[in-house]
């Protein structure tokens, strides 16, 4: 069975690159690539799935039957979300920007990634018995606007 707390470093993982992508690559995306807004737009929408199906898991049980079926469900959906970015979304930007562009947006986004917004209750895992609060998090998700700077 997975263990809740791998689910945990999975959402702060995610929160990460998505808060990223959100304030880097998308921008890119969007400004310099032929149907930059469809691109983006698609792989913001499966990350925002995924995102969903994350803070669906907070409060489950590893021995809760749904818990399983929606981590599979978020492997499955990730494969899928990662075969889109590498083959449809990632070659465009190597193709419109210069090397030196390209160079300088692969350096913010790693630096990005350092200083990224984590969910408030990522470090929650689980049900009290657990051993986290059991908190749903019900209060909105960080975004883009989260960054301390």
């Amino acid at each position: 069975m997975i263990h809740v707390h791998v689910v945990s470093g999975v959402r702060l993982e995610e929160s990460k690159h998505e808060a990223v992508e959100e304030e880097f690559f998308w921008p890119a995306v969007r400004d310099r690539v032929p149907d930059g807004d469809r691109l983006a737009d698609h792989a913001v929408e499966q990350e925002q799935a995924a995102e969903h199906v994350l803070n669906d898991l907070i409060g489950l049980k590893a021995d809760d039957p749904k818990f399983d079926e929606l981590v599979r469900g978020f492997i499955a959906d990730g494969r899928e979300h990662i075969a889109y970015e590498e083959t449809s979304v990632r070659p465009e930007p190597r193709k419109a920007l210069g090397a030196e562009e390209a160079d300088d947006l692969g350096t913010r986004l790693q630096q990005g990634k350092k200083a990224a917004p984590t969910p408030s209750h990522a470090a929650e895992t689980g049900s009290a018995e657990d051993g986290g609060s059991g908190d749903r998090g019900s209060g909105p998700s960080p975004r883009r606007g989260d960054r301390t700077r």
